[in-house]
């Protein structure tokens, strides 16, 4: 695999959960590459009375300063945004000076060798249009033939910890649409492929689009979820 050309930054919004957050960030900071990471933290203000425990405890975590990285930028909400608004806004900071980024929720916790891993990842297929996004994860997918150490080509998006460059992310989001959905249900090869490659995801594709759950589609507007990112996969 190539040699890392670019090293992408870490985004992680966050609120209330404060052990996870904390475990969180101090495996990532034991990472080989941590010192050549920036690190970015969106950190969401409490809606209920509930949050305010446990975004306290981050608070005084994230006052004491975080060291190991090569910058740490955190963007205090004043108001709570809401987790997708609270990502959004991390996003575009990043966006302001990178090409790429390093996505997670603030409750996984990373391999020593994670950065190293994600940033040769996303060096060697920055230029395939065949790889939307790499991830660390696996699904529990059948990989008996496979003999290598990069699985690529999945249909299924780990939506909560993966690497992606920004004209992809952004060239996917203009073309991920009510539209494009449309047209793919009413496809019966496509849909006969999609139900082969897993059986999971058709189902869950289907019953969002019947109405029989409000994950893919709210209020007539397309949530773009793991599942919308499978199936434009």
């Amino acid at each position: 695999m190539e040699k890392i050309q670019t090293f992408a930054p870490v985004m992680i919004p966050t609120l209330c959960r404060d052990t996870h957050f904390i475990r969180c960030i101090e495996s990532l900071k034991r990472n080989k590459y941590a010192q050549c990471t920036d690190l970015y933290i969106g950190l969401d203000y409490p809606a209920k009375d509930s949050h305010i425990p446990g975004y306290q405890k981050i608070c005084a975590y994230l006052d004491k300063g975080i060291e190991g990285f090569l910058s740490v930028t955190i963007l205090r909400h004043t108001e709570n945004k809401g987790s997708s608004e609270n990502s959004r806004l991390l996003r575009e900071k990043i966006f302001e000076t990178h090409d790429r980024y390093i996505f997670s929720e603030d409750d996984n916790e990373f391999s020593p060798n994670y950065l190293e891993y994600m940033n040769k990842c996303l060096t060697a297929y920055q230029d395939d249009d065949t790889v939307l996004a790499v991830t660390g994860f696996n699904y529990p997918i059948n990989t008996s033939e496979f003999t290598g150490n990069v699985y690529t080509n999945s249909i299924y998006f780990a939506a909560f910890g993966y690497g992606i460059w920004k004209e992809k992310w952004l060239r996917a989001r203009k073309e991920i649409t009510l539209e494009l959905l449309n047209s793919a249900y009413k496809n019966t090869s496509f849909m006969n492929m999609f139900r082969r490659q897993g059986a999971n995801q058709y189902c869950n594709f289907v019953k969002g689009m019947l109405g029989y759950t409000n994950d893919l589609i709210q209020n007539d507007t397309l949530r773009i979820i793991d599942l919308s990112y499978g199936i434009y996969m």
